[in-house]
């Protein structure tokens, strides 16, 4: 006579607990709003019910619906009391809610939504605590660019005249003369300066995330480190422009008039001098300043055990 089969664990955890745990046919199930949910699209499909990803309309969050198929109400019951019990535990998807379409009286299990890892990219031998899976890496690069310039410009004029009169008169017996000279100077300096300075600030941020898998003991467990790296160059560039031009001007007037006792002669002389002199100086600083920062997390999930610690992982 072949023996029964015996659980490995809990095998008799329902002794020790009340008899609505465990008396599923007996369970009341609470009933949700099934208009609190709509369907976006379909996941997959199974022997006992068809898969879609919905969303809850009332907070906007992804869920998924399973809408079972036909079958004894009292199975359903049962996977609706297990799925309760276990609500909460490490590794299980939590059932948010159990509605029900009021015309065809066909049940739905809303589950929460979880992104799917696809299993493709694991390649473990389950053999080995040390097997290795597929190495995702994820690199990020964001490059902000900010310029600045700012120019001035100053000019400065400054005029002087300055007016010189000399007057000689010479008489004798039979001739009278005068000569009368007149000076006149103006000297005009203007200074002009040109200041443009230029800041231009690169910030470039690099993100990288190695996500490694590892198989122990039918868990699979990932670490993932993220890498992120700022350099930040500032770059200041002062142009400084003086320009500085003096112009001179000189007149000179020299009348000088003879009289005598039956002429008068007069002559006059005009002299002008203009000196220009221009001045010009640039000046050009420039300022690099690079500032490097490196951060790196590494994040375990689950905490792996004791062994696989030992191991270096």
């Amino acid at each position: 006579m072949p023996t029964a089969s015996r659980a490995r664990v809990y095998a008799d955890v329902n002794n020790h607990r009340p008899r609505e745990y465990w008396d599923y046919e007996s369970h009341v199930v609470e009933w949700g709003q099934q208009d609190d949910y709509q369907i976006v699209r379909k996941l997959g499909r199974g022997k006992y019910s068809e898969v879609f990803e919905a969303i809850n309309v009332t907070n906007n969050e992804k869920c998924v619906i399973k809408i079972l198929k036909p079958v004894k109400k009292k199975k359903i019951k049962r996977e609706i009391k297990i799925l309760e019990n276990l609500r909460g535990g490490t590794n299980v998807i939590a059932l948010l809610a159990i509605v029900k379409d009021p015309v065809s009286r066909t049940p739905a299990l809303v589950f929460e939504h979880i992104n799917n890892t696809d299993f493709k990219y694991w390649s473990c031998n389950a053999a080995t605590a040390s097997a290795t899976a597929t190495i995702i890496t994820t690199t990020t690069t964001t490059t902000t660019t900010t310029t600045t310039t700012t120019t001035t410009t100053t000019t400065t004029s400054t005029t002087t005249t300055t007016t010189t009169t000399t007057s000689t008169s010479t008489t004798t017996t039979t001739t009278t003369t005068t000569t009368t000279t007149t000076t006149t100077t103006t000297t005009t300096t203007t200074t002009s300066t040109t200041t443009t300075t230029t800041t231009t600030t690169t910030t470039t941020t690099t993100t990288t995330t190695t996500t490694t898998f590892y198989y122990y003991c039918h868990y699979y467990y990932y670490f993932t480190t993220t890498t992120t790296t700022t350099t930040t160059t500032t770059t200041t560039t002062t142009t400084t422009t003086t320009t500085t031009t003096t112009t001179t001007t000189t007149t000179t007037t020299t009348t000088s008039t003879t009289t005598t006792t039956t002429t008068s002669t007069t002559t006059t002389t005009t002299t002008t001098t203009t000196t220009t002199t221009t001045t010009t100086t640039t000046t050009i600083t420039t300022t690099t300043t690079t500032t490097t920062t490196t951060i790196t997390t590494t994040t375990t999930t689950p905490p792996p055990p004791p062994a696989l610690v030992s191991m270096g992982f």
